[in-house]
Order: structure tokens, then sequence, then C-alpha cells
């Protein structure tokens, strides 16, 4: 249940903040709880994380093509 709204809550940030601006601000603290959220083994909690990191892999995609 904690995990669950822990990762609901990190979605709804990345969300309101934007990939971006998460990543240039506090990548040393999303990145780590981003992927501990994947590896986690209730579905709820991984579902949750999926928009996070799908937007994470976006900007990261478009870094490397620039």
């Amino acid at each position: 249940m904690v995990r669950n709204s822990a990762a609901r809550h990190t979605q709804s940030v990345v969300e309101i903040l934007g990939v971006d601006r998460v990543l240039r601000e506090f990548p040393d603290k999303l990145l780590p709880v981003a992927a501990r959220f994947v590896l986690d083994g209730s579905p709820d909690v991984r579902c949750a994380d999926q928009q996070s990191i799908l937007g994470l892999m976006i900007i990261i995609i478009i870094i490397i093509i620039n």
C-alpha cells in the first residue's frame, strides 16, 4: 500500500514538473527510486511507475539523438 502510494506520487510529480525538469533537478533521487519501483513485486507499483519510466526513456532518446 505504501509503495503503491509512493509510486503514484512519484508519477504525479513527474507529470506536474515535467520529465526534463525532474531529470535536471533531481536525477540522483528519481532514477534509483524509479528503478526500485520497476523491480517491485507488486503489479500495482510497477504499473504506477510505468508512465514515469516511459517519459524518462523518451527524454533520454531525444538527448542521445541530438
